[in-house]
């Protein structure tokens, strides 16, 4: 009874042990995201003077970034290389600036010269190139939202040139008269104008706080897995957009660093410009440059580069789409199978090998000499000539052999094939009777020595067997029909053989020289006269073997 118990007890153990956990394996990811916002380049003037001012309405900005991730569990970290685009508009109000006349030598009147501006905009735009280094962590229900934070390290950098707006007017007042004085371009006085463009300068090194909070979109942008039943339920083969990922995010970048370096040209533009005023006249005649440059006081805010800032600022949202290369998951393993006892196999009645030689042209069978050798072409295992039928049999057993196959008049055939129990299909190719007649070979009369003349034509006919030197000529000797059929037979053999031994002497192996003459038997024209007769003395020459070709695919000649 105690031993029952204990088994039960040791069941009850066993069930309740937890099932392994699933290791977990970082997820490598690489990406593109693009982000669109409120963009704002924070100027902030260093107050030198009472009443100078910036305002920061913004602008627009955006950027892409190709990033990496990497992800274990529910952290996530991220870097790569974007870029920034933001294009912001700072409104400046500029107190007005006056001089006292009397402090210009040789001017008595108690007068002061006042330069007022107003709507004093400057647009700049401003780049980034910047490594982000992000890090955080996914969370909720099934990882639906995630969280990173950090800094983007960068170069940033004026995109084109900025430009500065302005209005504003010269005049003056004096203690004698009531009311302003303006509209004297003789005396510089009058409204104006500015509209410029400058290349601003930035400190290049550029560090961005960053931060992002998003929501993982795979629940409705990526394929539904298909459900099979059936022979059908066997895993679909992934595709490439089975792989993507993507992320909705809002974001928000603040500089850090300070990216004013020194005063902007369009300062001195603004304060020291001589342009026109109304009717094209100067805005200070000479007299007055002291008060020109006595307005500069009103500058002195863009000149203290040591105390203005500029910070930059973009605010958005972010799309990106990611993909990640998901290892497969290792099968679960399957219970062996029971063994089951292996049935004794048949006899196997193994086939000799045999084939059929035919011209791959007629489907015909010809008679051939065939010869079987092993896999390296080194040893023959069989060799003889096929029947009437074009066939053959050997006793050699299934195997990979080199099949060898020769007949005059045939290019040769030379390939490894692997018998199993098939008729070997050997299809020859029929070399095309083409002769070639060799011109200006001249003999003796009703002699075989070859003339001294001939030279050009026996170097015509060697520089060609050089040139093709897998090829096998026969020559044929022909002459009229002057003399008997069995001494013009004589004669036509023996020409043939004398240019067969000329091409010998120079090099050409024997075996690929053969010779046979035709005597009168094969005349090109009558001989019904002189010059007729002349044709039909000649020597002819035809290729009957073209080197070994591979064998192509046919079916066996009918029997």
């Amino acid at each position: 009874m105690m031993a029952l118990v204990a088994a039960h007890a040791q069941q009850d153990t066993v069930a309740a042990r937890p099932a392994p956990a699933v290791k977990a394996v970082p997820k490598h990811s690489v990406g593109l995201s693009a982000e669109l916002g409120y963009a704002n380049m924070f100027y902030k003037p260093a107050a030198t003077s009472s009443g100078f001012k910036a305002h920061n309405p913004g602008g627009i900005g955006g950027g892409l970034t190709v990033f990496y991730q990497l992800q274990y569990k529910a952290f996530l970290f991220r870097t790569g290389l974007g870029f920034d685009l933001l294009t912001s508009k700072s409104r400046i109000d500029v107190p007005t600036a006056a001089l006292e006349v009397a402090d210009i030598p040789d001017f008595a009147h108690n007068m002061q010269y006042r330069y007022a501006t107003d709507k004093y905009t400057v647009t700049e735009p401003w780049g980034n190139v910047f490594i982000p280094i992000m890090a955080g962590g996914e969370f909720g229900k099934d990882d639906l939202f995630f969280a990173l934070a950090g800094v983007k390290l960068g170069i940033g950098f004026p995109v084109g040139k900025s430009k500065t707006k302005a209005e504003g007017r010269v005049y003056a007042t004096d203690d004698d008269v009531i009311g302003d004085m303006t509209d004297m371009p003789t005396h510089g006085l009058g409204n104006f104008t500015l509209d410029s463009k400058e290349k601003l300068k930035h400190n290049p090194f550029n560090a961005t706080l960053s931060a992002e909070f998003g929501i993982n979109l795979d629940p409705w942008m990526r394929p539904k897995p298909e459900v099979r039943t059936g022979k059908q339920a066997r895993t679909k083969r992934k595709t490439f957009k089975d792989f993507l990922h993507y992320r909705l995010s809002i974001f928000a970048d603040y500089g850090l660093t300070n990216s004013y370096k020194e005063p902007s040209e369009y300062a001195a533009a603004f304060y020291n410009h001589a342009g026109t005023a109304a009717g094209n006249e100067p805005r200070l005649n000479a007299d007055g440059a002291a008060v020109n440059n006595a307005l500069n006081v009103s500058g002195n805010s863009f000149e203290n580069g040591s105390k203005s800032k500029l910070h930059n600022f973009l605010v958005g949202v972010k799309f990106a789409v990611m993909y990640q290369k998901e290892k497969p998951q290792p099968r679960k393993p399957q219970p062996k199978p029971k063994p089951q006892p292996k049935p004794k196999p048949p006899v196997k009645v193994m086939p000799n090998l045999s084939g059929v030689v035919f011209d791959i042209d007629t489907n015909e069978p010809i008679p051939a000499n065939v010869q079987i050798q092993d896999e390296q072409g080194t040893k023959v295992l069989f060799e003889g000539d096929v029947d009437e039928a074009g066939e053959f049999a050997t006793k050699l057993k299934p195997g990979t052999y080199k099949v060898v196959s020769t007949l005059l008049g045939y290019q040769p055939y030379e390939k490894g094939m692997t018998f199993e129990q098939e008729q070997l299909q050997i299809g020859m190719k029929k070399i095309p009777e083409v002769r070639i007649v060799l011109e200006n070979l001249f003999f003796a009369t009703n002699e075989t020595t070859i003339l001294p003349e001939s030279e050009p034509a026996l170097n015509t006919l060697f520089e060609y067997l050089t040139k093709y030197p897998e090829r096998t000529i026969l020559i044929i000797g022909h002459t009229d029909n002057i003399g008997t059929i069995r001494a013009n037979q004589t004669l036509s053999e023996g020409r043939a053989n004398s240019v067969r031994q000329s091409m010998i002497d120079r090099g050409i192996a024997p075996e690929r020289l053969q010779a046979e003459g035709h005597g009168e038997l094969e005349p090109r024209v009558p001989n019904d006269s002189d010059e007729h007769r002349q044709m039909n003395r000649r020597v002819e020459f035809m290729v009957i073997s073209d080197g070994a070709i591979d064998a192509k695919e046919s079916t066996a000649p009918a029997k």
